[in-house]
């Protein structure tokens, strides 16, 4: 049989006529009312353990699982991670078990109180529960990609955009829901729903995409810096001059310097003398005194003491 409303799950199921009733029917039946009322029954049962027999029922029988559509095996499938969820928490904080039999024995005092400090909250889940509100669940249904928010990767106008579409939708959402509060909801600035979304909160929008402006004096690439700064010479070689401006170094023009043969020759540009390039080292070889005389007479070198007319 349909809800006795369209704002409750409560549901009633009578057999068909012409239809027998077998145990393992009414023991799936039974179980599926207990999570659809969600009375004193499923209270005391707790959840995780009445999920946990409708499965071990559906895996121990073949007709129960028979039973099951796979509609309804995809919304159990959710309900059991809940229950899951839940049986952890349990598990975790046993002490937090005793929460729901203290509010059930005092529901009448905490209902006053919660009345009294906070506002009757009725008008509020009333009008959520309104055949107006859906239009705000379709706009809030995440196809298309409509939300997607790359907000990590790099800005580029596809980013933006993106980001852009996705806060527009957001707030298409809330436009639709706070037009179904301000219509049904009287005394709305007394909940905590009113308190909660009225508190000062700074609203970070994305800016429209602005192209970057080209200029000439933008960063080069590696390959295209100044060579003479990457290619410097040791700074030991540097200790005696003043700090120099870097030179553009361009490696395919030759600096042709005349050194000059008769008068006092002169120090070339610092800018147009190319680094000396490192003396390959020569090879030694050990000789005796006479091959060590006879090469000095044939390679005469002045500044060695000796001489080819000294005898040692």
């Amino acid at each position: 049989m349909p809800p006795p409303d369209p704002y409750t799950s409560d549901m009633n199921v009578i057999p068909g006529a012409g239809v027998k009733i077998t145990e393992v029917d009414k023991e799936v039946m039974f179980l599926i009312l207990t999570l659809w009322k969600d009375d004193w029954g499923l209270f005391i049962a707790r959840l995780p353990l009445v999920v946990d027999e409708l499965e071990r029922l559906m895996q121990a029988d073949s007709k129960a699982d028979a039973l099951m559509s796979a509609h309804a095996a995809k919304i159990l499938g959710n309900i059991a991670i809940i229950a899951q969820c839940l049986k952890q928490l349990e598990l975790y904080q046993p002490w937090a078990t005793q929460f729901d039999q203290v509010i059930q024995a005092n529901i009448d005092l905490y209902r006053d109180v919660w009345s009294k400090t906070r506002g009757n909250f009725r008008q509020s889940h009333e009008a959520f529960l309104r055949k107006e509100f859906d239009e705000a669940a379709r706009v809030a249904k995440p196809s298309g990609g409509k939300f997607t928010y790359p907000y990590s990767k790099r800005r580029t106008k596809e980013t933006v955009d993106t980001m852009r579409r996705a806060e527009a939708s957001r707030d298409i959402i809330w436009a639709k829901i706070d037009q179904v509060t301000q219509k049904h909801v009287t005394d709305f600035e007394n909940t905590c729903v009113y308190e909660l979304l009225s508190r000062p909160q700074t609203l970070r929008r994305t800016a429209e995409w602005v192209e970057p402006a080209k200029t000439d004096s933008k960063a080069e690439s590696i390959a295209n810096r100044d060579l003479w700064e990457l290619n410097k010479p040791p700074s030991k070689l540097f200790l005696d001059e003043p700090a120099q401006e870097p030179k553009k170094f361009k490696p395919e023009i030759k600096s042709k310097t005349k050194v000059k043969t008769k008068g006092d020759p002169t120090e070339p540009a610092t800018a147009e003398v190319a680094t000396p390039p490192a003396e390959a080292t020569q090879p030694k070889f050990a000789v005796d005194a006479k091959a060590l005389k006879v090469f000095r007479t044939l390679f005469f070198d002045p500044k060695v003491t000796t001489t080819p007319s000294l005898i040692p």
